[in-house]
């Protein structure tokens, strides 16, 4: 009698709380729990509540707003979008649905993405967000660097000068523009010839490079992009060979005029390019790139492919993390190579940014972001530390600084060297 009763209890406990389960998890509690908890601002608990219910199979339009406004105010803004956007599917055409989802845009830096949704807007959003008065111009950058050489017998410093606009044409199509002005100078100092008294002593080289790049970003719909790019590079060449006099003869005759030195000059002007496209795409809190790159650099015809995946555990910008890999080949696939580029960004307040990098690779040369990066044309880029910082110190002006150690492999003569790369720059943003 005892166990029977014991046995009763147990099914009675069960089916109790079974039954409060149910009467817990049902449309209309979670409708007044969800909204208690909205109307309380209490975004955490709205977050795990409203997760619990859509695993019950409860679903709808003001959870999901719901939902994306706990994700908003908690900065989380690719969840928040990811819930506005399903909010969409039970209300289509939305207004406040449409415009968090701008701004969640906005705040992951999707830029072109948020231009080009807007034109789905009615007017009355146009008006709130203010689509109608965005300039065409999103930034004009002014930037200039120095590579310190630590092989100054072989190789002077590199100075260079760059000026970048990036506008809209209309809210879907964007274009980024880079003018790029670079000088160096490289000595060879020939060894004492004993046989050839004639041959130079010392050759040194000044080249000056121009470089004009272009990239258009075109937006498509379910968060795809696709980034078209050219990058040309002129390379100009001025050679110049000393001869040291002539010595004179062991027993010069009378009237012996020594014969003096003498320098040649000469002139060589190459042209490259590199042709690039990238495809990207946005899932919840990841970013897949996928880049093809062409390339014509210094008599060689590459191939590259680039990989990319990042993601950010928070939802936003403040903190980013991923890898890049690039297999790349040369000249009709003779020679097959690999890169591999980890990164990380993080915002570690409101106006500061700071990204590194680093990029080991082997074989020749990688070209990076969307054909904008050509490192040394003609020697090996081994290894690459990078470092950037950026702060905006005012609504229409940015600054950054970068770092990098550059380390290289000199094809011919075999022997390694590296640059330090300072370079800073501004930005004017405007409103």
């Amino acid at each position: 009698m005892h166990y029977s009763r014991t046995y009763c209890l147990i099914i009675f406990a069960f089916f109790y709380s079974y039954a409060r389960g149910q009467d817990t998890i049902n449309s209309n509690t979670v409708e007044k729990r969800s909204y208690d908890l909205y109307m309380a601002k209490n975004w955490h608990a709205l977050e795990e509540y409203g997760r619990v219910a859509i695993e019950h199979g409860i679903d709808y339009y003001y959870l999901r707003m719901r939902l994306g406004m706990a994700y908003y105010e908690g900065h989380n803004y690719l969840k928040a979008e990811d819930n506005f956007r399903k909010a969409l599917t039970f209300n289509s055409g939305d207004a406040n649905a449409m415009e968090y989802i701008y701004y969640c845009m906005i705040f992951t830096g999707r830029y072109e993405e948020a231009r080009f949704y807007s034109k789905s807007f009615n007017e009355a959003v146009k008006e709130e967000v203010k689509v109608n008065t965005l300039p065409c111009i999103d930034a004009i950058t002014l930037e200039s660097g120095v590579e310190i050489s630590d092989s100054n017998k072989s190789f002077g410093n590199l100075y260079y000068a760059q000026l970048g606009l990036e506008h809209y044409i209309g809210n879907r199509l964007s274009l980024f523009h880079a003018f790029k002005y670079s000088t160096q100078v490289s000595y060879i100092v020939a060894l004492p010839n004993a046989k050839d008294s004639t041959a130079p002593k010392k050759n040194y080289s000044q080249l000056m490079e121009y470089e004009y790049y272009l990239k258009a970003t075109i937006p498509f719909a379910n968060k795809w992009v696709v980034s078209p790019a050219v990058h040309w590079l002129g390379v100009e060449s001025n050679d110049t060979s000393i001869h040291p006099p002539l010595p004179p003869p062991p027993h010069p005759p009378k009237g012996y005029r020594p014969i003096p030195g003498s320098k040649y000059d000469s002139t060589f002007f190459s042209n490259y390019w590199v042709a690039s496209v990238s495809a990207e795409k946005r899932m919840s809190c990841f970013h897949l790139l996928f880049t093809l790159t062409l390339a014509h650099v210094d008599s060689n015809t590459s191939v590259q492919e680039q990989l990319s995946l990042d993601y950010s555990p928070f939802g936003n910008r403040n903190l980013i993390l991923g890898i890049g890999i690039l297999p790349h080949t040369q000249n009709g696939f003779s020679s097959n190579y690999m890169a591999v580029n980890p990164y990380l960004q993080i915002r570690p307040a409101k106006n500061l940014t700071i990204s590194a990098s680093y990029l080991a690779n082997q074989g020749f040369n990688v070209i990076q972001y969307d054909g904008y990066s050509v490192d040394n044309i003609h020697d090996l880029t081994t290894s690459v530390w990078s470092a950037t910082a950026e702060y905006q110190f005012a609504p229409v002006f940015s600054f950054y600084a970068t770092y990098q150690l550059i380390n290289e492999e000199n094809t011919n003569k075999n022997f390694t060297y590296n640059y330090t790369l300072l370079a800073a720059g501004i930005k004017i943003l405007p409103k």
